[in-house]
C-alpha cells in the first residue's frame, strides 16, 4: 500500500512540473521550423526539426480512415446549446492555463491586386487585435500593396502544467452535459 502511495505521489509531483514549449519558424526564408520541449526544469529536453519531408517520406505516409459515427457524435455535441457552453468554458480554461513568456509573429503579405490585399487585411486584422491583447505578444501584420509577396516569421515560448490540462480534460469528458449531448438522437 505504501509503494502505491509513493508511486502516486511521484507521478503527481511529475505532473505538477511545468512543460515548456519553444518554437521558431520562418517562411519562405531559410525554412527554419524548430520546436523544443523542456521538462523537469531543463533536465529533459527534446528538439524537433519540422522541415518539409522528402519526397520519399511523403509517399510512404498513408491517411487513416475515421469512423463516420465519431463525426456524428461530435456534431451532436456541437449542436447542443448547453454542450457548446461547456466547450467554451473548457477552451477558456485551457487558454488561461497557458503561460506565454515570449510571442512574436510577423506577417507580410500582398497580392497582385491591391484590393485583394485590402480584403485580406480586413480578415486578418481582427485576429491580430485579439492576439495583441496578450501582454507578452509582439504581433505585426504588414500589407504590401505594391505586389505579390508572402513572408511569415514566428517564435515563442509557452509553459503548461500537465496536471491542469489533465484535470480540465477529465472534467470535460466526465461532464453530464457532454454525455447527454452525445447520446441525443
Amino acid at each position: 500500500m505504501t509503494i502505491v502511495a509513493v508511486i502516486g505521489l511521484v507521478l503527481l509531483t511529475l505532473l505538477v512540473v511545468p512543460i515548456g514549449f519553444r518554437w521558431e519558424a520562418a517562411w519562405p526564408g531559410d525554412q527554419t521550423r524548430v520546436v523544443s520541449v523542456r521538462w523537469l526544469f531543463g533536465l529533459a529536453r527534446f528538439e524537433f526539426d519540422l522541415a518539409e519531408p522528402s519526397a520519399d517520406e511523403a509517399q510512404t505516409r498513408t491517411e487513416s480512415k475515421s469512423d463516420a459515427s465519431d463525426g456524428m457524435t461530435i456534431l451532436r455535441i456541437i449542436r447542443n446549446r448547453a454542450a457548446r457552453r461547456r466547450l467554451r468554458q473548457f477552451v477558456g480554461k485551457l487558454w488561461r492555463s497557458l503561460h506565454a513568456t515570449d510571442l512574436y509573429a510577423r506577417l507580410r503579405f500582398g497580392f497582385d491586386d491591391p484590393a485583394d490585399t485590402g480584403v485580406w487585411l480586413g480578415y486578418v486584422s481582427p485576429l491580430t487585435v485579439a492576439l495583441v491583447a496578450i501582454p507578452v505578444a509582439d504581433i505585426r501584420v504588414q500589407p504590401d500593396f505594391s505586389g505579390e509577396t508572402f513572408e511569415f516569421a514566428t517564435r515563442g515560448a509557452i509553459h503548461i502544467v500537465p496536471l491542469v490540462i489533465l484535470w480540465q480534460c477529465a472534467a470535460l469528458l466526465l461532464s453530464p452535459t457532454i454525455w447527454r449531448a452525445a447520446r441525443q438522437n
